[in-house]
């Protein structure tokens, strides 16, 4: 694919360019923003939540934003590599904190609502 020295020019400022599945770019977005537009089509859960504003300042967040809850857990399990805590999902919708701080926090398990309310997400359509 032939890239047009406009957007060659556009991604030299540091503007960043989102594709379609198809490789065709669809717009030139300043300031590193790389969120694709999101489908206005509510039947497709993923797609319908990444309409939302994404949550900033969030906890082990590292400046990073995130449009749903799994986006963030997917986010702090990463971290837990790097022994921050993190958690894991121990039955359906239920949350177990993993951590290894000292004393153990006294509530360890949260479930899904909990969570979203707790950073801030709006509770999804679940099915």
């Amino acid at each position: 694919m032939q890239v047009p020295s406009e957007i060659i020019a556009l991604l030299a400022t540091g503007a960043a360019l989102v594709l379609s599945p198809s490789q065709a770019p669809l717009r030139v977005l300043a300031g590193g923003d790389t969120s694709a537009p999101a489908s206005t089509d509510p039947s497709n859960r993923r797609n319908h939540e990444m309409t939302r504003q994404p949550i900033s300042n969030l906890p082990f967040a590292r400046g990073r934003s995130f449009h749903t809850l799994d986006e963030y857990l997917a986010w702090r399990e990463q971290l837990g590599a790097m022994d921050f805590p993190w958690y894991r999902e121990v039955a359906p919708d239920i949350y177990e904190l993993q951590t290894n701080m000292r004393p153990k926090p006294e509530k360890t398990r949260f479930t899904r609502a909990e969570l979203e309310r707790q950073f801030g997400f709006q509770q999804a359509d679940r099915r």
